[in-house]
């Protein structure tokens, strides 16, 4: 449900959630220093119009997919979408 104009910070509720339900507080420090530097390099907040629009919908895509399949309790399919998802960060920082 978040709008093309979104801030990153409301991306990134569902990572601290993810992280929140995990229970494992070394991953939870790990994921707020990784929050806190992308949230500095990207382009996001940065960018407009289409490219914005087409970041946002890619991204809620991801998301849906990673929730989608932990609901679903398919802990193969959850690895496999989240390092997918990891593994566009880089594009994402660049």
């Amino acid at each position: 449900a978040l709008p093309p104009d979104a801030a990153s910070t409301e991306f990134q509720k569902l990572h601290r959630l993810l992280g929140e339900l995990s229970g494992d507080e070394p991953l939870q420090l790990l994921l707020r220093i990784a929050l806190q530097l992308t949230d500095e390099r990207s382009v996001f907040d940065r960018s407009r119009g289409a490219d914005r629009r087409e970041i946002v919908e890619r991204v809620k895509r991801l998301h849906a997919g990673i929730v989608a399949a932990i609901i679903d309790r398919d802990e193969a399919l959850s690895v496999r979408r989240m390092r997918r998802y990891l593994g566009g960060l880089r594009e994402w920082l660049e």
